[in-house]
């Protein structure tokens, strides 16, 4: 799915970048810099059959779901108005992306299913419940 939307890097004297803003949709939108250090994941296999686990929609606020589907033994996460990503796992209940910075833990009740996950988004952290 294609959008209209441009992003702007904004740099301070030196050359740092300091903030970047995306405009899309006749708004702006401007996030700061938040961190300069690269996180180095490393991905591992899991057993296609463990990753079902996953699978099912997560309320991370009014309007926006996570959603979590199995695909050619990869989990796929579709965001509510936004683009599909795979998600790779570096532990058993842990995933990152390698399109954006977000890793994703799932948390397990007493019974061990799946009831709700943990998003890091850049400097964003939220829960979502299973639905």
């Amino acid at each position: 799915r294609l959008v209209d939307a441009q992003w702007e890097f904004f740099s301070d004297p030196s050359g740092k970048v300091t903030h970047v803003v995306l405009y899309q949709n006749g708004r702006e939108m401007k996030a700061p810099r938040t961190n300069d250090a690269v996180v180095e994941r490393k991905e591992i296999s899991l057993p296609a059959t463990s990753l079902q686990d996953y699978v099912g929609t997560f309320a991370l606020r009014p309007g926006l779901e996570l959603v979590f589907s199995v695909e050619n033994d990869k989990l796929v996460l579709q965001p509510t108005n936004q683009g599909r990503d795979i998600m790779f796992a570096e532990a058993k209940d842990k995933f990152f992306s390698k399109y954006i910075d977000a890793s994703i833990e799932f948390a397990r009740d007493a019974s061990g299913r799946v009831s709700e996950l943990t998003l890091k988004q850049g400097a964003f952290t939220g829960v979502a419940k299973r639905k």
